[in-house]
Parts: structure tokens; sequence; C-alpha cells
């Protein structure tokens, strides 16, 4: 009798391996590196992969569109023991996060990661089939764009109220990070949803001028740049 419940429950476990879905690969993976901080690796490897690899793919789209695929391999995550946030290089896709600041902020680790992880997308750089001569972007609208696809997108509502409020209180459309972002997100709320990843392809292919602006929204960046200083003036005393 106990011979039959065996098989019986052997035959039923094996029916359900066979109709369970087989574990589906993130879009992009993530490689921790911890031989240098070893005792963060278990956080690396249990928190922030996870994290980085259910939210990559939408980095991804907010960059290059939608139905675009991530085709350049694995991403470094290398733990470094020295001072600092977080960097990236784009060319061989590595992320470098220091400890003392995933120490001090495990969740803003994160989010300086998915920062790091947009500028290995935007892969800004001289390549085959690119523009010669490379234009390069300007540096603050590089960080912009890697900022607002955190705090306008992966930070959510938190994080939209954080950069604005910085933009508040420094309205300069071209301070980079945060403040730009927000310049970049009423552009893309008021002229045009794709705009930012228009502009990361027009980036990317080395062909950056002033001319992107007007040819996106039909206004110069002045011309933006006084609009939304404007509609975050209004903001003032409300955060």
């Amino acid at each position: 009798m106990n011979s039959k419940i065996t098989m019986t429950a052997m035959m039923f476990a094996a029916l359900l391996c066979l109709g369970a879905k087989p574990k589906q690969e993130p879009a992009v993976v993530f490689n921790i590196d911890a031989s240098m901080v070893p005792t963060k690796k278990d956080w690396a490897e249990k928190k922030l992969k996870p994290e980085l690899e259910s939210w990559a793919k939408n980095v991804v789209t907010l960059l290059d569109g939608k139905g675009a695929k991530w085709t350049r391999g694995d991403v470094t995550l290398i733990l470094d023991p020295e001072d600092g946030v977080a960097s990236a290089v784009a060319a061989t896709c590595t992320i470098r996060l220091h400890r003392k600041f995933a120490e001090d902020d495990p969740e803003g680790a994160k989010g300086a990661c998915i920062h790091e992880f947009a500028h290995i997308v935007q892969d800004y750089r001289p390549a085959p089939g690119r523009a010669e001569p490379y234009v390069y972007p300007p540096g603050w609208l590089v960080e912009g764009i890697a900022d607002w696809v955190r705090w306008f997108n992966y930070e959510g509502k938190a994080g939209i109220r954080r950069a604005n409020a910085d933009a508040v209180n420094n309205p300069k459309h071209d301070a980079a990070y945060g403040v730009t972002a927000s310049f970049l997100d009423y552009i893309a709320k008021k002229y045009d949803r794709e705009f930012v990843t228009k502009l990361n392809k027009v980036c990317r292919e080395g062909k950056y001028s002033e001319e992107v602006w007007t040819t996106f929204t039909k206004k110069t960046r002045e011309e933006l740049a006084k609009e939304w200083a404007r509609k975050i003036g209004g903001r003032r005393g409300k955060r």
C-alpha cells in the first residue's frame, strides 16, 4: 500500500514538473564581482542583482524604444572598497559600486546602479556606423538623461518629487542630473512622449546639435528652458 502511495506521489510530482513554466532568463544578466568586498556579496546577489535584472529591460525600452532588445551581453557589477558612489564604463559594460555608499544607503545604491546602467545603454562613443566626426552631447545632458530614467521612472512618485524639488531650488535646465531630468520630463509630457528616446538616438549616433530641440519640439532650447522655469516656479511653496 505504501509503495502505491509513493508511486502516485512521484507521478504527481512529475506531472507538476512537466506543467511548470521554465524559469525565464532576464533580458540583461548582471554578474556580481564581490572579490574586493566579500562582506557585501550576499546583499549584492540576493537584493541588488534581482532588482537590476528585473528593471534593466525597462531602461532599454525607455532609451531605445518599444521592442528594443539588449544584445551587448552580460553586465559586470564590481563592488569597490574605495570611497565614492558609482560609475560605469559603457564600452566594457561595467559598473562599479562603492562599498561605503552601498552600506550607508542600500536603496539609494540600487537607484545609482540604474543610473549607471542607463549610461551603458546610452553608449555615447565613436563606433562603426556612427557619425564622423563624432559629436559628443554636453555632459549636463548625458547625466540628465540617465537621471530621468532613475528619478522619473525607476524611483516613482517619490523620485519625481525629489527631482522637481531640486529644480525649484535651482531652475537651470543645464544644471545636470535631477534638475535636467525635470526639464526633459517637462518636454516629454508636453511635446512628445518619445522625446527622450529620440534624443538618446541622436546622441548615440554622434549627431547632437542645438537644432535637435527645434526638430523635435518646434522650439529652441532657450524657449523650452524658459517655459520649464516658469512651470517650476509655479511649484514654489507646494513641495
